[in-house]
């Protein structure tokens, strides 16, 4: 369950940071 909540956290940062990029541009 662990690596599964960190799989979660991952794409979620990853998606926060693809929409931080998208405002940029």
């Amino acid at each position: 369950e662990l690596s599964r909540q960190t799989r979660f956290v991952r794409q979620l940062l990853l998606s926060v940071s693809g929409a931080s990029r998208a405002g940029k541009l």
